[in-house]
């Protein structure tokens, strides 16, 4: 579920920081505001942070006292921060991030105010090895990473949409996990192009299956919202043997045939409607071709 806390003061903002994430000590002016927007996608927690300028540390005592395994990644949004951890340090415009483990000590600094997106994931889903997650922390990952700038859009996108149904969330979380590993995978590559194109293709099915009712589902808006072009977005479907147009098409179809399946009086015209065909002119040669037969008749053999 969605969750909005608030702070009106840096001793507030400890305890808002430590209930979302993990236990942290913050420190700051006392005038001080702080909001951050919380939702559980499953095992995975997506977060977007504003606040005024302050720093965050993860302690060995605060470890101590309730140890995580959790691993965390840092996206800039606005102003800009430092993440520090084991000797290195990542300083994050908008756009970077770094990500950092919640079983070693810490810190996140704010210089100014600031709005960044955070995503909080078991160590275990990551499925990668220790020495890769260690490598990785406190190391500055940069916008042209397009897994990472893909996920940043996802994230947004699943906060702004607030409350939704459980088995949403938990889709949404495994999306974002996937762009996480490809965003940290092309960074341990130094080539992420062909890494990241796999996590792109995943994240735009996922927008498709969410999406596909809409008669004015529109491909290049599609596109414009992973931040790639058009012709790259026809690029990742053609290198499956398929184009998402012909994605839309089908998702819509199976749709379609699980409606005709039900018990569910509807006229074929309100079935094509529902699934998000224009009309019912289109709907029926679309389901010919791949039924070998109408609507009604496949809809009168299913019930025989």
């Amino acid at each position: 579920m969605m969750s909005t806390l608030v702070a009106s003061g840096i001793d507030e903002w400890s305890l808002i920081c430590s209930d979302s994430f993990v236990p942290l000590r913050a420190a700051g002016p006392r005038a001080f505001e702080g909001r951050i927007d919380h939702v559980q996608l499953g095992t995975i927690g997506a977060s977007r942070v504003r606040c005024g300028a302050s720093a965050v540390d993860r302690t060995a005592k605060l470890i101590a006292g309730d140890p995580r395994d959790d691993i965390l990644l840092s996206i800039q949004l606005s102003g800009l921060g430092l993440v520090q951890q084991a000797d290195r340090s990542a300083r994050l415009a908008p756009g970077h991030a770094a990500i950092y483990e919640a079983d070693r000590e810490y810190r996140l600094e704010f210089d100014a105010p600031m709005s960044e997106l955070v995503l909080q994931v078991p160590r275990a889903r990551l499925r990668l090895r220790d020495a890769e997650i260690r490598d990785a922390t406190a190391r500055e990952m940069a916008p042209s990473n397009s897994a990472l700038t893909v996920l940043r859009h996802y994230l947004a996108g699943v906060i702004k949409a607030g409350d939704t149904t459980p088995a949403a969330r938990e889709g949404f979380g495994e999306t974002a996990l996937d762009l996480l590993l490809g965003a940290l995978r092309a960074e341990a590559a130094g080539d992420e192009r062909s890494l990241a194109s796999n996590a792109i293709l995943e994240s735009v099915k996922d927008h498709l299956r969410r999406a596909f009712r809409d008669p004015d589902l529109s491909l290049d808006d599609v596109a414009r919202s992973h931040n790639i072009s058009r012709r790259y977005l026809d690029l990742i479907f053609a290198r499956e043997g398929a184009a998402p147009a012909s994605f839309v098409r089908a998702i819509r179809l199976q749709e379609a045939c699980r409606l005709l399946r039900g018990p569910s009086k509807d006229t074929v015209a309100a079935i094509a409607y529902r699934v998000g065909f224009r009309d019912v002119t289109t709907f029926i040669r679309a389901f010919r071709r791949e039924k070998g037969t109408t609507p009604e008749s496949w809809r009168r053999a299913q019930s025989s």
